[in-house]
């Protein structure tokens, strides 16, 4: 399974990786250190299979010149029957162009149609834990819901590679509004 997800600028990041700190000193939550080297994020796409190679050149050639989109995470949500709490975005006109625009160049015809991150599906989140008990989300939101998380940027994109429970590294990334983009294959 791959992903591609979209990241934050740093200071938006650092903001996230506090909340997950603190719910992991706490003992509510220890989703931040389930996979390695995990950034704060929202998925846009996922994929069983993909080429890795010919996808990552794709990928950041066509999002190499992207602007950074603002963003907001604006309210406080949970997928029912999921123990999972998250940062829910306004949804902007131009982060769904941003999720529209992915999907339209890159979902591969045989693309997982089941995918929750599909055009119509959608439900753009970043998560801030998981696999709660009722008790533990309630914490978890009464930690969260009065804290200040500042307004930022979707900074860039990165494609994940999710086949090895634990990890997630990073295939290819692209930084919004740089001259240059990074990209490593596996």
């Amino acid at each position: 399974m791959y992903a591609v997800v979209a990241v934050f600028n740093p200071e938006l990041e650092r903001a996230i990786i506090q909340v997950w700190d603190e719910l992991k000193e706490k003992g509510i939550s220890a989703y931040a250190s389930q996979v390695r080297d995990r950034r704060p994020h929202i998925t846009l796409g996922d994929f069983p299979e993909l080429d890795p190679v010919r996808f990552s050149e794709d990928f950041v050639h066509h999002y190499c010149d992207h602007s950074p989109i603002e963003i907001r995470l604006s309210s406080i949500g949970s997928f029912i029957r999921t123990g999972i709490l998250y940062y829910s975005p306004v949804l902007s006109e131009e982060l769904a162009a941003l999720h529209r625009d992915f999907h339209r160049q890159f979902l591969l015809p045989d693309g997982n149609e089941s995918s929750l991150y599909r055009p119509g599906s959608w439900i753009p989140h970043c998560t801030i834990a998981n696999r709660l008990s009722t008790d533990e989300q309630l914490k978890a939101f009464q930690l969260v819901k009065d804290r200040e998380i500042p307004q930022g940027t979707i900074a860039g994109l990165s494609l994940l590679d999710l086949r090895v429970q634990g990890e997630a590294p990073e295939i290819a990334t692209v930084s919004f509004g740089e001259q240059t983009a990074g990209t490593k294959v596996v």
